[in-house]
C-alpha cells in the first residue's frame, strides 16, 4: 500500500509538470496556438487604429504648415500694399507738376490703360494656363455692377471735394471703414466683435491726429461746405460698395471651387465697366473739372503732349514727364494688385484699415527733399501720437483673429495624439 501510495503521488506530480510545460509550451507559440489565433485576430485592428493616428497627426502637420504659410501670404501682402500705396501717392504728387492743368485727361489716360493691361495680362494667363476656362465664367453682373459703382463714386468724389480745402479729404477719406462696416453687416451678415469695432475707430483717430484735423478744419464754414461735405461722405460709399462685392466674387469662388480666382479675372472686367461707365458720365465729370464738352478733343490733345514731355509746342510747361506720370501709372498698378490680393486673402475692411495707415507713412516719405517739389516742412506736434494711436488700432482689430487662431491650434494639438512608432509598418 506504501508502494502504491508513493506512485500515485509520483504520477499526479509528472501530470502537474506536464500541464505546466503544455501552458508556457502555447503561451510561447507551441503546439497549442490558441494565443497566436488570437494576436492575428487583432492585428488588423491594431494596425488599423495606428493608420488613423497617423493621418491624423499628418492632417494636423499639414494643417499647421497651411496656417503658416497663409499667415506668411499675408504678411507679404499687407507689406506689399503698404509699400506700394506711399509709392502711389508719392508719385501721384509728382506727376501732377507736368500735368497740374490736364488732371481730367491723365484720369482717363489711366482707365483706358487699364482695361489694356488687364486685359493683355488676362490673355497672356490664359494661354499659360493660369487662368481656366471655369475662371472666365464667373458671373459678371456683380463685376459690372463693381465697376459702375466705381465710376459714380469717382464722379460723386469729384463734386464733393471742389468744394473742401485739400487737408481735410484724407481725414475724411476713413469714413470708408464705416461704409463697409454697414454694408458687411447689411449684406453679407457680418458681425463685428467689439474688439474690432475699437480697433476701426482708433485708425480712423489715429489718422485725424496725424493729419492735425483741428488745424484743417478751422477754416471750414458750415454753411458753405456742409453740402459738399455730405456729397463726399455719400461718395466713399460707392468704392465701399464696390470692393465689397470684389470680395463677395472671391468668397463665392472659392467655396463653389475649392481655390482661389484669378486677380485679373477681377480687375479685367471691373476695370472695363469702370470705363464705359466713365464714357457715360463723361460731360459731367468733364464740367466738375473745368472743361467743356466742347474742348475736350483739343484738351486731351493738349494733355498728350504734356504727358510724353512735349508741352512746350503748345506753351506748357512738362518738367518731369513722361517719366513721372509714367512710374504713377506703374505704382497705381501694383497698388490696385496689391489691394485686390488682400481683400481676397482677409477682408474688405482690413485692406481699408491697412490703405490707412498709408497716410502718415507718406508725410514722413514727403519729409525728404524730393524732385520738383517745394521745400518740406516739419510734422505737426500731433503726429507721433497719431501714429501710435493707428498701430495700436490695427493690433487691436487683429488681436481678435489671433486669439481664435490660438484657440484653434491648441484644439487641434490637444486633439491629437503623437504616434511613437511613425507610419505603420516602420516599427516591423
Amino acid at each position: 500500500g506504501r508502494r502504491r501510495g508513493e506512485r500515485g503521488g509520483a504520477g499526479a506530480r509528472m501530470r502537474v509538470v506536464q500541464a505546466t510545460n503544455a501552458t508556457c509550451t502555447s503561451a510561447h507559440g507551441g503546439p497549442r496556438a490558441t494565443s497566436g489565433r488570437r494576436r492575428k485576430r487583432w492585428e488588423p485592428r491594431i494596425r488599423k487604429k495606428k493608420e488613423r493616428t497617423w493621418n491624423t497627426n499628418v492632417q494636423a502637420v499639414e494643417g499647421e504648415l497651411e496656417e503658416g504659410r497663409t499667415t506668411t501670404q499675408r504678411t507679404v501682402a499687407v507689406s506689399a500694399v503698404i509699400v506700394s500705396g506711399v509709392l502711389n501717392l508719392v508719385t501721384h504728387k509728382l506727376a501732377l507738376v507736368p500735368l497740374a492743368n490736364h488732371i481730367f485727361f491723365l484720369a482717363q489716360f489711366m482707365t483706358v490703360s487699364y482695361v489694356f493691361i488687364y486685359s493683355t495680362t488676362l490673355y497672356v494667363r490664359y494661354k499659360r494656363g493660369y487662368v481656366t476656362q471655369e475662371m472666365l465664367d464667373v458671373p459678371k453682373k456683380t463685376l459690372v455692377l463693381a465697376g459702375m459703382f466705381e465710376a459714380v463714386g469717382l464722379t460723386l468724389g469729384l463734386l464733393g471735394a471742389s468744394g473742401l480745402p485739400g487737408a481735410v479729404l484724407p481725414v475724411f477719406s476713413q469714413l470708408i471703414l464705416i461704409w463697409q462696416l454697414i454694408l458687411s453687416y447689411t449684406l453679407l451678415g457680418r458681425r463685428y466683435p467689439f474688439s474690432q469695432l475699437l480697433g476701426i475707430a482708433m485708425v480712423a483717430v489715429g489718422v485725424a491726429t496725424t493729419t492735425n484735423l483741428g488745424s484743417s478744419t478751422a477754416t471750414l464754414t458750415v454753411p458753405a461746405c456742409a453740402r459738399y461735405l455730405c456729397i463726399y461722405i455719400l461718395s466713399l460709399g460707392c468704392p465701399a460698395m464696390s470692393i465689397l462685392l470684389k470680395e463677395k466674387v472671391f468668397s463665392d469662388y472659392r467655396r463653389k471651387m475649392g481655390r482661389d480666382l484669378d486677380i485679373f479675372v477681377v480687375n479685367t472686367f471691373g476695370s472695363f465697366s469702370q470705363g464705359v461707365s466713365v464714357l457715360l458720365f463723361l460731360p459731367v465729370i468733364s464740367r466738375l473739372q473745368g472743361v467743356m464738352l466742347k474742348d475736350i478733343p483739343s484738351y486731351m490733345i493738349e494733355g498728350l503732349f504734356c504727358f510724353f514731355g512735349q508741352g512746350n509746342r503748345h506753351g506748357l510747361d512738362s518738367t518731369g514727364a513722361p517719366l513721372f506720370p509714367l512710374l504713377y501709372i506703374a505704382m497705381n498698378l501694383c497698388f490696385n494688385v496689391s489691394v485686390l490680393r488682400l481683400v481676397r486673402l482677409t477682408s474688405s475692411v482690413l485692406s481699408s484699415m491697412v490703405m490707412a495707415t498709408t497716410v502718415p507713412l507718406t508725410i514722413l516719405a514727403f519729409m525728404f527733399h524730393l524732385p520738383l517739389l517745394p521745400k518740406p516742412q516739419p510734422v505737426g506736434p500731433f503726429f507721433w501720437p497719431g501714429v501710435w494711436i493707428l498701430l495700436a488700432g490695427l493690433a487691436v482689430y487683429n488681436l481678435h483673429d489671433a486669439s481664435l487662431a490660438g484657440i484653434r491650434s491648441l484644439r487641434k494639438i490637444s486633439g491629437t495624439r503623437s504616434s511613437p512608432h511613425g507610419p505603420p509598418g516602420l516599427e516591423q
